[in-house]
């Protein structure tokens, strides 16, 4: 539980490793022949490569080689095929049941799929999860034979875990009150647990015992999640084993020694806690106590509108952060070529009645990130970014069509039959342009929790990292930096003619620098020339250049002036939030073939160029390079 409340405010020491690699291709290539209804041979083959392309960035993060990739993901073709002809159809095949007191036999089909990756939050059972798919089945117990839906989830992992079942069983209560309809178990599928040529498919019920259980366990967490609360984290379990394979053990330890004035004796892990923060000197965890009070209050006035979204009516809503009554035009919806995450489609929703300008006295802007709902409650249909906005409608790029919420077939029987349109019916223009019709949505700004967790995660690596010593020296213990002994020369490179003196002096002084400089001037006086010239300087020296700053426009401005100097420059980010005249400079991962392609690519660029928050999505690559 602990661990929990840690991953709602800290990154952790997550790493994209070959484990997570292989894991999400896995998902992506047993979802798209899902969605598809397609398990040969051919389409999976197909469909690998496809994936694996689209990775090549992650494969790089994680140094593997896309051919060993592939050729692990066609390894399991076989056990794939196994487990759809088993289970995927018309006909119930026995399954092996979790807790099962039944004397009678368990068998099961997955007949449709009504959706892949589903993200759903519940308000009534205060939870939220994304489902890895959700399928209507045919069940069959003794004699009897009737359809319902079923989360299903995919693991890649070779154990089975209690954790999985809980999952599961809280995926349940998500469907649950999604579709309105009792979800009475869920399906488990491990693919690597080789016992038997299908890998390993589990039926998990909902269990009264079980489920009190869990919900105690999300009220305890709830309780601690509260803003008032913030500072009582849940108890250390104090085991060794799990303790030192945490990713979240870092800001755990230090958690505890700075805030609950603990010791290594009462983390109960003496070794482990003392290998990450036995260093930390009083004056650190005053470091720590102050920045992490300030990221707190800046964190509560950025969400102070969120509970909004989950316990208002949009009609009660702050007008600045809430537009209600929208309709989704269905003739606007495009898929983005080549997108991916927040910016997968773009549609623009109307508002069709209210005062004039409505949309434009809002506090929406170009770039805000935003909350799609549908205004039967089905919450967070949709999540992404205002692309553009006018008087009366709003334009956004999304990551999932916003449909309006599950839909029955027309031929449904409550009581016997479960009938829901599947995820290849939805996409159908026809039904899915009587679905948006029908549907009135409400969009509510929202402000991403990446970047504050960012920034936590930041304070925790710069006071455990041993990799970071070297800027705890310099920044919490004020230690003065260091610069080489100047010989009053200019890389001829440098344009000092259109610089002033105090221009120059700042050019020698970084160039200079063996742990950094820093220049002060106010607006106007000439700080982004002399940065220009600094980078031309450095890059003439064969150095590789990070050029990094909060906002888009500063990034933007630098690289402006390096236009015409013709040095080799990435930008990395969002076409949609940098100038025209750098999306040339874009990273456009597809059109590289393979990891050697893309890491002769990166390691060519000569300037890397992104923002502070921005470069988290690109960290490892950069990291490796610089």
């Amino acid at each position: 539980m602990r661990k929990d409340i840690l991953r709602e405010r800290f990154n952790g020491n997550f790493c994209f490793n070959s484990s997570t690699a292989y894991g999400s291709l896995f998902h992506e290539l047993i979802q798209s022949c899902l969605i598809q209804n397609n398990f040969t041979s051919q389409f999976m083959e197909s469909e690998i490569l496809k994936v694996v392309k689209r990775s090549i960035e992650r494969l790089y993060s994680a140094d593997l080689n896309e051919n060993d990739v592939i050729g692990g993901l066609m390894d399991a073709i076989p056990t794939i095929r196994a487990w759809a002809d088993k289970f995927i159809g018309e006909v119930p095949k026995p399954i092996e049941e979790h807790l099962s007191t039944s004397k009678t036999k368990l068998s099961i089909s997955i007949c449709n799929v009504l959706n892949v990756e589903e993200h759903i939050c519940s308000i009534k059972y205060g939870l939220k999860g994304k489902i890895d798919a959700s399928v209507e089945a045919k069940v069959s117990q003794n004699g009897i034979l009737k359809r319902t839906i079923m989360p299903l989830e995919l693991k890649t992992s070779r154990n089975v875990s209690p954790s999985h079942y809980a999952q599961t069983i809280f995926y349940c209560l998500l469907m649950s009150d999604n579709y309105d309809i009792d979800v009475e178990s869920g399906l488990l599928y491990y693919l690597k647990i080789q016992n038997e040529e299908t890998g390993k498919m589990l039926n998990v019920p909902v269990v009264p015992h079980e489920l009190r259980s869990l919900i105690i366990q999300r009220n305890q967490l709830a309780w601690h999640a509260l803003d008032d609360q913030r500072s009582i984290l849940p108890p250390m379990i104090k085991n060794e084993f799990q303790c030192k394979n945490c990713s979240f053990n870092a800001s755990c330890f230090l958690y505890h020694k700075a805030i609950e004035n603990g010791t290594n004796e009462t983390s109960g892990v003496v070794e482990i806690f003392d290998n990450k923060v036995a260093h930390l000197k009083d004056h650190h965890l005053d470091f720590f106590r102050n920045w992490d009070e300030l990221i707190t209050l800046e964190d509560e006035d950025m969400y102070r509108f969120q509970p909004e979204i989950w316990n208002m009516l949009a009609s009660n809503c702050d007008d600045d952060q809430c537009l209600n009554n929208m309709c989704l035009d269905p003739e606007t919806i495009e898929t983005i070529p080549n997108g991916e995450g927040y910016r997968q489609f773009r549609c623009k929703f109307i508002r069709k009645a209210g005062k004039p300008n409505f949309v434009l006295d809002t506090q929406f802007c170009i770039g805000d990130h935003v909350i799609v709902s549908s205004e039967l409650d089905h919450r967070t249909v949709a999540s992404g970014f205002v692309e553009d906005i006018a008087s009366n409608f709003v334009c956004l790029t999304l990551d999932r069509i916003p449909h309006g919420g599950s839909k029955r077939n027309f031929d449904m029987d409550i009581e016997s039959c479960h009938s829901f349109l599947c995820a290849s019916e939805k996409t159908a223009y026809s039904n899915l342009r009587s679905d948006i019709i029908d549907t009135f949505y409400r969009i509510d700004k929202d402000e991403l929790t990446s970047s504050m967790k960012l920034i936590r995660q930041n304070l925790v690596s710069l006071l455990v990292d041993k990799e970071t010593a070297k800027l705890r020296r310099l920044i919490v213990d004020f230690d003065p930096p260091c610069f080489n002994q100047s010989n009053d020369t200019m890389p001829n490179i440098v344009d000092t003619k259109s610089l002033n003196d105090d221009q120059i002096k700042a050019i020698k002084l970084a160039l200079d620098a063996q742990d950094y400089a820093i220049l002060l001037g106010m607006p106007g006086t000439g700080k982004s020339t002399t940065i220009v010239q600094i980078i031309k300087a450095l890059v003439s020296n064969g150095k590789s250049v990070l050029l990094a700053a909060y906002t888009h426009s500063a990034v933007d401005n630098i690289l402006l002036k390096l236009l015409n100097e013709e040095i080799d420059m990435l930008r990395l980010g969002s076409k949609s939030k940098v100038r025209p005249e750098i999306v040339p400079y874009l990273l456009n991962i597809n059109q590289y073939d393979n990891v050697d392609m893309f890491r002769t690519f990166i390691e060519s660029k000569q300037v890397i160029a992104t923002t502070c928050l921005g470069i988290t999505q690109y960290v490892d690559f950069v990291f490796s390079f610089f």
